[in-house]
This record gives C-alpha cells, structure tokens and sequence, in this order.
C-alpha cells in the first residue's frame, strides 16, 4: 500500500517532514517498509502553442511545426500524428533535461534544423510508454510558464495488516493521522454532479439483485455524452505515484476513487448491456467469461456475477469483463459501486485464480455506507475530465440497512490491557479522536458505536488495541504481565506421536516433512501414473493441475526423498515422515496420523574390524514390532502377505491380533532401478490411530529364569500361501509356557521342495521359569508341535 503525502495534506495539515511522519505512524503500528522520493524527471520544459504545421520536404513522417511561448516562435521538427495548430503542448528548450536524463540539442533532422522538442507524456516521466505527444489543458497552463510535469512528492509504502482493511484509502489514513496527531479531518471533496433531468435511470437501465445476502447493496449511476480519452496529468500524476498504471480518464476516475476512499468501481458501456439489464446472480456451472486480462474463466455455481440479460458481464468483485469494458466508441456508461460479501469474492478469487485490486478490497471488507457517495464522487471525476451528465438520481438497492454495533468499554480494561491509568475523561476522550461515538457512560464504562468503515471491530480489546494505537506504543510504559501459572501436558495422541517419533529415531532414521498434496507428476515418475486413491480428497481450489488432491499415503514422497538423495550422492538413506493422510466418503472428509519410513544402506558402516549391517526386512519388522509395543506392551505383530500393493514388490500387511495397523515390505523394484539405484530399499507405513486403538498394557516385570534354555530346530514343508506367523501361532500354542523364542532362520522354494509349497526352519527356545527342563518334556512338547502344525497349517516334517 503506498501513500502520497502530497494528497494526504489535502485530507489533514501537516506540518511534519515525511521522516517525522514515518516515525510516528511506526509508532502507531503502521511500519512503513519505503520512503519513495518522486522527483521531475525533466526541467527547463515550457508552455507553448503550436502555430503551423509543415511537412517535411526530406521525410514523409517528419513535420516541421512552429511553436511560440508568446515571446518567440522557435521550429521544430516533429513525428507525432497527433498535433494541430492551437495546441497547447510542452515544450523542451535547448538545454532541457527529459525522461532517462537526455539533453535537448540543437540538431539537423533530415537536412532541417530542429530548435528543441515537443514532448510526450513518456518523455516527461509521466507514462512508460505514449503513443503521440501530450496535449495540455490550456485552462490550466498558461502560455510561457514553465510545465512541470509531476509535482515532487514523498510517497510512503507499507502493509496493511488483514485486520486493517479501512487504511487501504487515503481517506482511511488519514482517519488514523487526524487521531494520532489530534488533527481535525478535513470532508471528501464532493462537487455537484452535472445531470441532465431527460436521463431517466429507470428506463435507461433495469436491476435486478437477486441474491442480497452476497451481494447486501449496490448502486448505479447512467452518464451519457461522456467522451473516453486521455486523462489530464494532475489525474495520471496521483495514480501513477501509487503504483497504478493511467488507462483512460473513466477507468482512472474509478480508480482514483478506490484509492481515495477504499471502493472498488466499475464502467460498463450502456450500449453492450443486452436488453439494458443487470442482474446480479449466481453463475451456472460451466458459464464462462472472459475477463479485463484477456483470460476465459469457467465459473461455478458458488461465484457471484454481474450479468445482463444473457452472460455475465463481470465476475463480482473480482474484474469485469472484456467484451463489456468501455472503449473509444462509449458514450453513455452505467456506473456501478457495490458491496460485495468479503466470503464470497475471496472464494471466487481463489477458485478462479484471479486477483485485482478489487478483489483485495472486497475481501478484506469496506465500507457499506459509503457506496453511494463514492458512486457520486466518481461520477463527478468522470464528467469534469470527459464531459457529459449523469441520471438526476442514482438506482440504490440496500435492503438491509447498517446498524452500528455498540461495544461496551471498561474503563479498568482499558488500563489493565495497556497498563496505563487514564482517566474515565482521557479514555473518552481517544475514542472521540477516533470518530467513535460514545454512550450510555457510567463510573465503569461506556458503549462505544462502531463506524461501518471499521468492519474489523466486534469486541472490546479491539477498541483498545486502537486507544494504544492513537496513544501511541512508544508512550505504553513496559511491565511485565502477571498471570497464574499452570502446568499443561500433552494429549494422549500427540504423546504417542511423540514417542513413536523418538523410537523410530532412535533406529537410525532422520525425520523428513513433504507437502500434503499427492503430487501427479510424482506418480507418473514412479510409473504410478494409474494410481488412484480409493476415496480420493480432491481440492476444490488447487494451485495447480498437478495436485488437486490431498494424499491418501505418506509412501510416495518417502520414495521421492529416498531417490533425491542418492541423486546427490547421498548413501545410507533412513528416512521417515509423521504426517496425516486424507480421504473422502459419503461426502465428509477424514485426516488421521501415519507413521511411514524407508530404509536403504547400512545402517552400521563396515570397517576394518566389521563388516556392518545393512537394514533388511528384518530390521524394518523390529523397527514396527517396537513402534507397536510402545502402544501395547503385550502385542505380539503377526505379517500377512498383501499382493499387488501400489509401490511394493512384495508387500505383508500388519497385524496385532485382529486389528490392522499398516503394510511393510520392499520397495518396488523397477522404481529402483529407473532411479539407477542398485541397492533394496524397505519401507513401512503405519496408522497412528489403528494403534492408539490398541489396548494399552503395562509393561510387566519378569524375572530371568535361572534354568538352563535347550534348543532345538524344526524344518516342515508347508504351502507358499501360509504365512510364518500363523505357524508360529501354532507353535506357541502347542506349548504353553515352555518356549521363551522362535526364530526363523531359512525359507527356501526350489526343486527340493514340491511346487507351490515352501520350506521353513525354526529354532525354538524351551526354558522353564520352575525347573531344569528334561529331555522326555522337550521330547513331548516337539511331538505336541508337530501335531499342531499338521493339523492347523497342514505342515509335513522335511527330512
């Protein structure tokens, strides 16, 4: 947001240097970020009249033009298509500086002597770029004085808190400047507006609003015989300094307005409103409209729009349309200022990807109040700069009529807040600077009425913050804030979470954080392009094509990170992500926490002394298998085969007892390999809230048995399709509180062992808690197990 100091004195007199008033508004919370000096660009330019035209006898482009600035007449040769005799044009003298600080030489073009030049707008500074030379208002510049293109002026930047949205006007700011200096407020100028009493508005245009809780008030003007041109420079001059680039002198009119008193405006050409009518309603879903920018947007049926009989001819509060704007050809225009729900144009702005200066207003929200007057100021500008007469009265739709809020002030608050100790009179007092009226005041308080241009105040620390604001923050003495002392904790889930991050760490693993969009491109590069979620969460507003859905698994982004750092020749990746993952189903969407991690290298670097460990599957199960006794102790995780899972080339699921927790397994291998990666990678993913579901029990102190362990192996030949830990379900449960272990040490499928079956061999630990354990009890339970085994899981010993 940027300010002109020279426009602000025109609202409150000061006296301050920009410096000072940098300083003060920094210390009203308004930190200003620039102090812009704008200078001329060019001197020792003239007034001058224009008295003949000569075509040049060398060039068919060139003429040879007299002009005089009343004392002498001076030739100069000219390429501009635009000049006619009794112009009043500026003129560069010998020796004059202009734009890019180029001097003004006497010189031969084309065999003729040029004494000077006749400047265009871009020459003096005032545009970048101008298609002829400009052409002064001889009311306004007296022949022979010297032009001056732009007043020199400080202009001031800074930003606007969301909070703030009455400051985005200068009339706002000087709202502030007035109570912070105790300044009176000088009115908006608001001339009468020319009319023409044949301009009947109601039979020149027709409105209809038919959705008055978007769109709570709108006003319209007719201006018929205006002419669309040039504006004048003191017009181009105040908007250029602010950063908006001059179009014509009715689209600079409206903008002039927005920027002077926060109200966005906007023109449509009377004769392109089909049947003369404008209804405001909602868009159809794949209505489309191209824009001022040149763009074609399909509209939903949640975007607002302005339409006439047929299309929509803007997109409300957000940017009118092409094909509707004005144009040299216009010469009636119908004038619209309205207040558009601030819910409503952010939504459209952001479902359309489309942003403007209006659409940052109205978003923020203005001021209801002020719409009409704004509609009155602006038709004002728009005859003084292009002629023509406005419609005696104006179309005003505000069905619903702004009643200020009344917000009870204490006056002990106040002192409490800011830790001052004004009296009931000063408190008062600030909040007349502040334009607040006051009432019903008692030895504890007052109600204070909110203006309607402070849409941002609906409680009583509000007002407050605004006292502080006006009193200044520098003036608060420092304290420190007494308050009791609590002592917090965290919930269950995010101590869990906590844990599980800590013990996943504690494995070797480094903890990454990925966006939460499933990117398309990303899958499409793991050869996943077919991939789709079975209850997908798409986003309504995405910002790009490329993720319009939130991701349903933490896996790919792993894999993404995996493959970036072994490209940066990174070695012995162990990552992990705590993140939440997103579905949507019968219409309600769901986020809940996973855990998910991969692995691939060492996870112990070999050395002369060792050869290192790389992490297996195997590792990746203790990893899971601690993760889920964190939420019970007890649990014994068991792995089920899953076929065909996304991104796996083998895949088990995770189970504790009945309840599923997650899958783990190997990385697909062609995913590796398209990465030029050689070595496996294993991952794992697992549901923080699967395991928060487990029953939670305490961990059990159990004495070391002193009795000596046997072991013994066991080798049976089973089909491929049983999982090992059914078997060892089978095997513990054929020997109760005799087996303190079971590993399995081999699997083998091969030409030794029938098709379709597969090998496993275990080595089973019997120990006793009561006794040395003989070899007739170890003999009886293996016999016991092998029973088991045969009947449950169809197992067969191998010799």
């Amino acid at each position: 947001m940027y300010i002109s100091c020279n426009w602000l004195k025109e609202f409150v007199e000061l006296s301050l240097s920009p410096a000072e008033l940098s300083e003060k508004l920094n210390m009203a919370g308004i930190p200003i970020d620039e102090i812009i000096e704008k200078k001329p660009a060019s001197d020792n330019i003239w007034t001058a009249k224009i008295t003949n035209i000569e075509k040049h006898p060398n060039a068919d482009n060139l003429s040879l033009v007299d002009v005089t600035d009343g004392k002498e007449t001076q030739r100069v040769v000219c390429g501009a298509k635009n000049i006619a005799v009794g112009q009043i044009v500026p003129l560069a003298k010998e020796g004059a500086t202009v734009s890019g600080g180029h001097k003004i030489k006497r010189s031969k073009i084309r065999g003729i002597e040029s004494n000077g030049m006749i400047c265009s707008a871009a020459e003096l500074g005032l545009e970048s770029e101008s298609s002829g030379i400009l052409i002064l208002d001889e009311d306004r510049h007296a022949l022979g004085s010297p032009f001056i293109p732009a007043r020199p002026d400080t202009v001031l930047g800074f930003e606007i808190t969301p909070n703030r949205p009455d400051l985005l006007s200068m009339l706002g700011v000087a709202r502030l400047v007035s109570a912070v200096f105790g300044l009176p407020l000088k009115p908006v100028p608001r001339p009468a507006c020319p009319s023409d009493p044949s301009l009947d508005i109601n039979s020149l245009i027709k409105i209809e609003n038919t959705d008055t809780g978007r769109c709570p008030r709108y006003t319209a003007a007719v201006i018929s015989g205006v002419t669309v041109k040039e504006s004048p420079a003191w017009l181009k001059e105040r908007l250029t300094y602010l950063g908006i680039r001059p179009i014509n002198n009715v689209v600079d009119a409206t903008n002039y307005v927005m920027l002077e008193q926060n109200q966005p405006l906007h023109a449509f050409d009377h004769k392109k409103l089909r049947d003369k009518t404008i209804k405001i309603r909602t868009a159809s879903d794949g209505e489309s409209i191209t824009a001022l920018d040149g763009k074609t947007y399909k509209l939903k049926n949640t975007d607002l729009v302005i339409a006439d009989s047929s299309n929509p001819v803007a997109i409300a509060g957000v940017m009118g349309g092409e094909h509707y704007s004005i144009d040299a050809s216009t010469d009636t225009i119908v004038l619209e200022s309205a207040f558009f729900s601030p819910k409503t144009v952010r939504k459209t702005s952001r479902s359309l990807g489309l942003s403007s200066d209006s659409s940052y207003r109205f978003e923020r929200g203005i001021d209801i109040e002020n719409t009409a007057a704004a509609l009155n100021r602006a038709a004002a500008l728009i005859i003084e700069t292009g002629g023509g007469k406005a419609s005696p009265s104006i179309i005003d739709i505000y069905p619903e009529k702004y009643k200020a809020p009344g917000v009870f002030v204490r006056f002990e608050r106040v002192n409490s807040l800011l830790g001052t100790s004004f009296s009931p009179e000063e408190t008062k007092d600030f909040i007349k600077k502040l334009n607040f009226s006051v009432s019903g005041a008692d030895n504890t308080g007052f109600t204070a009425s909110v203006p309607s241009y402070r849409t941002d105040i609906s409680l009583e620390a509000d007002i407050i913050e605004d006292i502080g604001q006006v009193y200044g923050y520098d003036n608060i003495p420092s304290t420190i804030p007494s308050a009791p002392v609590t002592l917090g904790s965290e919930s269950a889930a995010a101590s869990f979470i906590s844990s599980a991050r800590a013990r996943t760490a504690s494995f070797g693993f480094s903890e990454v954080m990925n966006y939460s969009f499933l990117n398309d491109r990303l899958l499409k590069s793991l050869g996943a392009q077919d991939y789709a979620p079975e209850n997908p969460a798409p986003i309504k507003n995405p910002f790009n094509d490329e993720e319009s859905r939130m991701k349903d698994s933490l896996i790919p982004d792993l894999i993404k990170n995996l493959v970036f750092n072994k490209n940066n020749e990174n070695e012995n990746i162990h990552l992990f992500e705590a993140a939440s993952v997103f579905s949507h189903k019968d219409g309600a969407y769901s986020q809940l926490p996973y855990l998910a991690g991969i692995s691939c290298g060492h996870i112990i670097n070999p050395s002369y002394a060792s050869k290192g460990f790389v992490s297996d599957i195997a590792y990746i199960k203790a990893l899971i298998n601690s993760v889920i006794r964190l939420a019970d102790a007890s649990a014994s995780p068991s792995y089920r085969p899953v076929p065909n899972r996304p991104f796996y080339e083998y895949c088990a699921g995770i189970y504790a007892g009945s309840v599923f927790l997650g899958y783990a397994g190997q990385v697909k291998e062609e995913i590796l390999y398209d990465a030029k990666i050689t070595e496996k990678a294993f991952m794992f993913e697992l549901s923080i809230s699967a395991l928060l579901a487990l029953k939670r029990s305490a961990f059990e102190f159990r004495p070391i048995s002193p009795y000596p362990v046997v072991k013994r192996d066991l080798s049976i030949i089973i089909d491929s399709s049983v999982p090992s830990a059914d078997v060892e379900s089978a095997i513990l449960a054929a020997a109760p509180g005799l087996i303190s272990s079971i590993k399995l040490f081999d699997l083998y499928k091969g030409s030794q062992v029938p098709e379709s079956m597969k090998s496993l061999s275990y080595s089973i630990i019997f120990r006793s808690s009561e006794k040395t354990l003989s070899d007739a009890e170890i003999n009886r339970a293996m016999e016991s197990i092998i029973s088991a085994l045969e009947s449950s899981v169809k197992a067969k010993l191998r010799s």
